[in-house]
């Protein structure tokens, strides 16, 4: 709702109604303006080539311009990505950022839109260059036909631009249609591409010919006229007739999930009711990658006939081929079934440098194969004439070495109810004019395992069946705005906007460093890139490793963003850099970073520890008071970034925690459920839902029973039956970590020696002084069957000799501060343990230390009282006197 809201709130403010005029910069180079009740909208995404203005003749000084996606563009001004840049031969240093931010956006009086740059490279002083261009409108220039005129007062550069670019969109009711996202995913379809601003797409065939044009009404000088119509037939050119015509009320984007299919529907005729509104047109949307937006030629396919007992009417088909409506790859592959609850992300098995191989006839012949993208060039071992183009996704080398691609055009991945299917298409020439293809059969497995299935010669199929775990289901989300909510549970959300306006940053060896921003922008460019918001450096080299992005994924217990940069060398070999940044859940808030790298693959990984990445906790009070004289802190044991592991096989590990909720979200990814202290994760497990087992809730406070201190955890449910853990604590001069004992009747025992349930006086020969000559403990169950150890990670390094618990035991370490502040403020140290406890009375001496200083007190009070009330007396006392000396006074004088 929160996220709804926040939409209609951004949607407003891009309608803000002003006296003169306001805008928002809604997307890159689109603006959006109201003046006086009027919606305006400029589209300059034409202009996303390098304009040169030249100040003279000579050319030793001029203006590069490329005001759209700058960063896009290979070269730097002074180095910064510039939007426009001053260059002076003669001068030193020979080039000047003049325009590299956009700071205002507004309307002259002439309705005319003026954007306000602004440089980094200092002109005067402290005075920086700017940049003032006023676009002049022009329907009779084509295409991206430009007039420059150019003036300069003092560090200001002033440029009158006049183009048929420079036009308002005057057709904002059509054009507004032309978006729509698929269900599920963050992927947004935008047609606008599409729209001709100066000449309508020509469209015919043997018998009919028309007008068209897309996301917008038909162009000035068209045969029909009109300022909604979009298509014209115009078969008899004697008599053109309005074919559609363009509406927002009536129109409609739809994306066909079962069919993959994207059409816009319009009509002949703007009514309101169906029956009024004549035929009916579909434009079916193909994609192809191959075909760029000025390049894109629409098809009429047929006319058919509908009629039923209320309506007749019928519909056009026309297709349109094109890329604008591919789905880029990675997204594509993140896979969604028909009842959209299941989910399936192929991205791992991505390759990056190098390409699946897959050998036959004893290994003379090859197969390469890459996933979600093009093989990739930088493979030693794959011929060059798989990736001549550049846009091959499957390549067959035969034994004399030649390769012959057998799949480009990428088709799905989509699911069958079974397995993945991905089809590669558009190979190289087949036979009956036929091209190759490939067909990847994906299925879950635990194992691992490719190979070439079959060739079907006749229809130029490769066939390959694929078994991998990456095939199973996982739980999967992807958000933007900076948070992600849990798959399925939209209430629970993990806001990482918090820590926007960070700049995270760490030196590390061989003279590097890195740093990285969320969800925004570096404070300070790297390597002149604006929007970067991840650098690593060597050897004060920077290399721009991320653009920012505010898309968080979770991902089968992990939260993450990723973001894509510059490559990692120079001379333009290997891919393009690609930055994860991790978030762990840390309830102590430490922002703790690890990383990793891997510059053959250019691949950064960032792990920020950070509360933003927990779920809510649940937790119990950890002191227990025997009435004794003895406290039992077991709030030491509290894990607030990890948990504890007990590793009863390596098919299967029990997680837990102390008194709080095992941690999710951790550095393994655990994603146990909300409430559970104890947790078995089944790693055989290939349905993600059926990996973790609740053991417990967190439920009741540790408790005292005889002389072991229990925490026990209920409501857990495991195997069809409703289960229960208990931990055991047991009095020992070292701690190593919990042990399970038994599991009987659906109940688990976990037995755990440590120091801090030891009372202040103790025999030696109570307590377990050799903690190795514990025997490990078999338990003979069907589906546990094993024998259990003591992780390496649950160590505690606490150790005490028994002549330290002969006396009261008083513990020297340092407190972990997290604690005080997550338990809250009235947590102080105990004399016994040494660790946080929640304030109460002190036993033994000091309760006989409390009693004495109270009666003390009580003696004191009662003395001064005893004084203030003998004073008030004397005062009583000597009032009296003074009243009857005066009055015997007055009487003798009578």
């Amino acid at each position: 709702m929160d996220i709804i809201i926040f939409n209609m709130m951004l949607y407003n403010l891009c309608l803000i109604v002003v006296m003169y005029a306001s805008v928002i910069h809604c997307e890159d180079c689109i603006f959006n303006l109201k003046r006086n009740g009027i919606d305006l909208q400029f589209d300059l995404t034409r202009f996303e080539g390098l304009q040169k203005v030249n100040f003279n003749k000579s050319d030793d000084m001029y203006l590069n311009i490329k005001l759209c996606k700058s960063n896009e563009h290979t070269s730097t001004c002074n180095g910064i990505k510039s939007k426009i840049c001053l260059v002076k031969y003669k001068e030193y240093p020979p080039e000047a950022d003049v325009g590299s931010k956009i700071k205002e956006v507004k309307l002259n009086d002439n309705n005319q839109l003026v954007l306000s740059l602004e440089g980094n490279t200092v002109c005067d002083k402290n005075q920086k260059y700017s940049t003032d261009i006023t676009f002049t409108c022009n329907k009779n220039m084509n295409g991206n036909e430009i007039d420059f005129k150019l003036n300069v007062n003092n560090c200001k550069y002033i440029i009158q631009w006049t183009s048929a670019v420079g036009c308002p969109v005057d057709d904002l009711d059509i054009r507004n249609i032309c978006e729509v996202t698929i269900p599920q995913t963050n992927f947004k379809f935008n047609l606008n591409p599409l729209r001709r601003l100066t000449m309508n797409y020509l469209v015919k065939n043997q018998s009919r010919k028309f007008e068209l044009n897309i996301c917008g009404r038909l162009t000035n000088n068209n045969k029909c006229g009109g300022n909604i119509t979009t298509i014209c037939d115009i078969t008899d050119i004697r008599n053109p007739k309005v074919y559609a015509v363009g509406s927002r009320a009536n129109d409609k984007l739809l994306y066909v999930t079962d069919s993959k299919i994207l059409k816009l529907i319009q009509y002949e005729k703007a009514a309101r009711k169906r029956k009024d509104r004549g035929r009916q047109i579909e434009l079916i949307f193909k994609c192809d990658e191959n075909i760029a937006p000025e390049h894109t030629k629409p098809k009429y396919l047929n006319e058919e006939n509908y009629q039923d007992k209320t309506i007749s009417y019928s519909i056009s088909n026309f297709e349109v081929a094109t890329s604008v409506v591919c789905i880029p790859r990675m997204i594509s592959c993140e896979v969604i079934t028909k009842n959209t609850v299941s989910r399936m992300n192929l991205r791992p098995l991505h390759k990056r440098v190098d390409n699946w191989k897959i050998s036959i006839e004893n290994n003379s012949e090859h197969f390469y194969l890459n996933i979600c993208g093009y093989l990739n060039e930088y493979d030693g071992q794959i011929p060059t004439s798989c990736t001549a183009n550049g846009k091959t996704s499957a390549c067959y080398v035969n034994s004399s070495g030649k390769g012959i691609s057998i799949g480009s055009t990428q088709i799905g991945p989509y699911y069958d109810g079974n397995s993945i299917i991905l089809n590669y298409t558009e190979g190289d020439n087949c036979t009956n004019s036929l091209k190759w293809s490939t067909v990847i059969n994906l299925t879950c497995s635990g194992q691992t395992k490719l190979i070439h299935k079959s060739t079907n010669y006749t229809l130029c199929t490769h066939a390959f069946d694929w078994k991998t775990p990456k095939a199973c289901e996982i739980l999967f989300e992807r958000k933007d705005q900076c948070m992600v909510t849990y798959p399925f549970f939209s209430q629970t959300v993990y806001n990482i906007s918090n820590l926007k306006d960070q700049t995270f940053e760490k030196h590390i060896e061989d003279n590097a460093s890195f740093r990285f921003s969320i969800c925004g922008p570096l404070q300070k460019p790297c390597n002149g890139i604006l929007d970067s918001a991840a650098c690593w450096s060597v050897g004060g080299i920077e290399i721009n490793i991320g653009i920012f992005t505010e898309e968080i994924v979770f991902d089968n217990g992990s939260i993450y963003m990723s973001m894509h940069g510059e490559k990692c060398v120079n001379n333009g070999q290997g891919p393009n850099s690609y930055t994860t940044i991790r978030f762990v859940c840390d309830f102590s808030d430490s922002n703790w970073i690890e990383y990793n790298k891997d510059f053959e693959e250019c691949t950064f990984e960032f792990t920020l520890y950070t509360k933003y990445a927990c779920k809510p906790p649940l937790k119990v009070n950890c002191i227990i008071d025997d009435q004794l004289g003895n406290i039992f802190d077991l709030s030491k044991l509290t894990k607030l970034n990890s948990n504890y592991e007990i590793n009863i096989n390596h098919k299967k590990t029990i997680i837990l925690n102390v008194c709080h909720s095992v941690i999710n979200n951790d550095i393994n990814g655990v994603d146990c459920q909300f409430n559970s202290g104890v947790c078995l994760v089944d790693h055989n497990a290939l349905l993600y839902p059926n990996r973790y087992n609740n053991l417990g809730d967190v439920k009741k406070s540790p408790q005292k029973k005889g002389n072991k201190i229990m925490l026990e955890m209920i409501n857990g449910f495991y195997d069809n039956h409703e289960v229960s853990s208990v931990i055991e604590f047991i009095c020992s001069n070292k701690s190593n970590g919990p042990i399970l004992i038994s599991e009987e009747n659906h109940k688990y025992v976990f037995q755990w020696f440590t120091p801090l349930v030891c009372p202040k006086h103790i025999k030696k020969e109570e307590i377990i002084s050799n903690y190795s000559t514990l025997k490990p403990t078999y338990i003979i169950k069907d589906r546990l069957n094993c024998t259990t150890n003591i992780s390496t990670k649950n160590n505690i390094d606490v150790n005490y000799n028994s002549e330290q618990i002969e006396q009261p035991m008083i513990l020297i370490e340092n407190h972990n501060n997290a604690l005080q502040q997550f338990y809250g403020k009235d947590v102080i140290s105990n004399n016994f343990t040494g660790i946080p406890v929640m304030k109460k009375e002190e036993s033994g001496t000091s309760f006989f230390a409390v009693i004495v200083l109270m009666v003390l007190v009580l003696i004191l009070l009662t003395w001064i009282y005893r004084w203030k009330l003998l004073k008030e007396l004397r005062r009583i006392s000597y009032t009296a006197r003074r009243r009857r000396r005066r009055e015997n006074y007055n009487h003798s004088l009578m």
